[in-house]
């Protein structure tokens, strides 16, 4: 009698697992919520623009510095303390891999710079074909470069002192790239025929165009891809628009939603189902993305500055804020209902596995 009980006993828990299973998938399918909170802020010169994190460190675009590219301890978020500066040129943005800063500086080139003591940055060489560069992607030692008149290039940087542009698709003005896989996605200004270029890079020495998305009248900047999707900030209603374009094809490209943002949308950082938006001078907008046609506002910051650049850590929101400088935010969200989930899931699973393993062995002992 005591077998029998102990197993209807787990038949009753594998039945309530599984109810609160239910219970929790129906009530947070669409429930996400987050809280920030400021952590602190540090004037890094006076025209903060871009940021990137790499482990302990925050690596800033400061055009109201002499220096331009600064470099922060961020290991105690309380206290983000600058360990050196860099006087990179007239800078607007980088990108950061592999202990080498690539710092664009539109008609004075591509800064390439070593970072692997961060205490003292060293110019290793500079790239300058002409044109305007705005943004840079480095995969590989391969940089792909937006050039602005001088459309999209792809240049070798395997020797940073000797960078060599290997090809080149000019006839455009190029403000902007993204890169996914073999498919970089170029953001392209003054052509109303088309604001999105998708090219195949598979053959870096060759490129190809397998797509092009059009939008009359609109603005592209900053895109950002994530799970085959293209985030844009479109500047043409003179406010803010982030466009939500399907690239899973990307010989068919098309919008799947726009969000009306606060202010003029900027960059954006994709985690988790959020899309963290720097929306200039009305600071930070948080969206939640799990209806990806659906973008819904969950949260918002702002202290009086304006925000251009954006990233983003697992438990910290970093902002380059042209006036206020570098601001940290922490943030904690209950974006959690898949993990939960699945810890029911397994549960409810190990405690039915338990009851049917107890049923065999209990009708063996009888035989």
């Amino acid at each position: 009698m005591k077998l029998v009980t102990n197993q209807s006993k787990m038949k009753r828990l594998a039945l309530l697992a599984i109810f609160f299973l239910v219970l929790n998938q129906s009530t947070n399918a669409s429930a996400i919520s987050i809280v920030l909170v400021e952590e602190s802020s540090i004037d890094t010169g006076g025209g903060t623009y871009d940021v990137q994190l790499v482990d302990n460190y925050a690596y800033v675009i400061d055009t109201g510095s002499a220096s331009g590219f600064v470099i922060l301890d961020i290991t105690d978020r309380s206290n983000p303390e600058i360990i050196s500066s860099f006087n990179s040129g007239s800078s607007s943005s980088l990108f950061v891999i592999d202990d080498i800063a690539y710092i664009t500086n539109g008609p004075d080139g591509l800064a390439i710079v070593d970072i692997s003591d961060p205490y003292n940055p060293n110019i290793l060489g500079n790239y300058n074909s002409g044109g305007d560069i705005h943004k840079v992607v480095v995969v590989e030692n391969l940089a792909y470069v937006a050039n602005g008149a001088n459309g999209f290039e792809i240049v070798d940087v395997n020797d940073p002192a000797d960078p060599q542009k290997i090809d080149q698709y000019g006839g455009i003005y190029c403000n902007a790239i993204a890169v996914n896989g073999d498919v970089a996605y170029a953001t392209v200004l003054g052509h109303s025929f088309m604001n999105v270029i998708a090219f195949d890079i598979s053959n870096p020495e060759n490129i190809v165009t397998q797509g092009t998305y059009q939008d009359t009248n609109a603005l592209f900047f900053y895109p950002t891809i994530a799970n085959d999707f293209l985030f844009v900030a479109d500047h043409e209603t003179g406010s803010g628009v982030l466009k939500i374009i399907n690239v899973t094809d990307s010989t068919n490209m098309f919008e799947v939603a726009r969000y009306e943002t606060e202010g003029v949308a900027q960059d954006t950082c994709i985690r988790n189902n959020l899309v963290y938006l720097a929306s200039g001078d009305v600071g930070l907008e948080v969206l939640n993305i799990e209806d990806i046609s659906n973008p819904v506002k969950i949260a918002e910051h702002y202290d009086g500055g304006v925000v251009y650049g954006i990233d983003v850590s697992s438990d910290t929101i970093y902002l380059a804020d042209r006036y206020d400088g570098l601001e940290l935010l922490s943030y904690t969200s209950d974006n959690e209902t898949a993990e939960t989930s699945l810890i029911y899931l397994e549960s409810a699973l190990a405690l039915m596995t338990s009851g049917i393993l107890f049923k065999v062995l209990n009708k063996k002992r009888k035989e």
